[in-house]
Parts: structure tokens; sequence; C-alpha cells
């Protein structure tokens, strides 16, 4: 059932909005699209911006730490539990923006854990992080391509 939640939404979200926008993060786009559609209450926003800035964090550092915990199976399983265990952290101390609505208790509420919610995933999106860019796929398709024809030329015995 979880698995399914609003998956109609989350499907119409990704077409009109996340696929579409190029003058803003995706990601931020949809979510405060999806704000403005439950309502005009701060609480949604507030949840929503701050949700939106930890799936980006989370995309960001996936990249950078989800290799190393690959080798081993009680790594792999440590940094699933680790990392679910934070965003259901995270998700829970932003969620009760819904239940507040109005900006002065979110912002209280969210004062009470130093606004870490919103921080930490700023930090983790501005700070230059993370491994060089790849380059895009199609000159990695070409290099492969190059390559090997390369090997295939020096393998040929005439």
């Amino acid at each position: 059932m979880v698995n399914g939640w609003n998956i109609t939404t989350s499907n119409w979200l990704r077409r009109v909005c996340y696929e579409r926008v190029k003058f803003l993060s995706p990601v931020l786009a949809s979510f405060i699209l999806s704000a403005w559609w439950h309502g005009f209450y701060p609480g949604y926003y507030c949840l929503f911006v701050s949700v939106s800035m930890s799936v980006m964090a989370a995309r960001k550092m996936r990249r950078i730490l989800h290799h190393h915990f690959q080798s081993h199976l009680l790594a792999k399983w440590g940094y699933n539990v680790a990392t679910w265990y934070l965003s259901m952290v995270l998700l829970n101390i932003n969620c009760m923006c819904i239940v507040i609505l109005h900006l002065e208790g979110c912002i209280q509420h969210l004062s009470y854990y130093y606004f870490f919610t919103m921080i930490a995933p700023l930090i983790v999106i501005i700070l230059p992080i993370g491994r060089k860019s790849r380059k895009p796929k199609e000159e990695r398709v070409d290099n492969e391509d190059k390559q090997s024809e390369i090997v295939s030329k020096e393998t040929k015995v005439d």
C-alpha cells in the first residue's frame, strides 16, 4: 500500500512539473507545486520546501557515499538502516508543520531543533563536495566505442 500511495499524483507532478522546469530545481519546483495544490497555509510550504532540500541533499550524499558501503553485506545493511532512520527523523520533525499550519508555530517548532532540518540539507547542497562531474553519457559511449575499435584492431591478426 505504501508503494502505491499517491502514485497518480506523483506521475502527474513528474510529467507536468519535474520534467518541464528549466529555471529552478525540478525537485524544489515539484514540491512547491504540491504545496500549492494542498493549500495556502504556510505550514505546507515549510514542510515541502524543507523536504525538497532534504531530497536534494540525500541524492548528493548518496552519490558520494553509497558506493563505499556496497562491498560488505553488513556495511550495506548498516548504511540502509542509518539512512532510513535519518530520513524518518527529518520527515517526522518536518511533518509537524502540516499539523501546526501557521508560520509562527512552524518557526517555533523548528527552532526547538535549531532549524537543523533546513540548515543541514542546505549546507550539503551548497558545499562543493562530491566526486568530479562525469562526462555526459554520449561522450562516454563514443569513447567506449573508440576504445573497443582500438582493442579489436590490436587483437586482429593479419
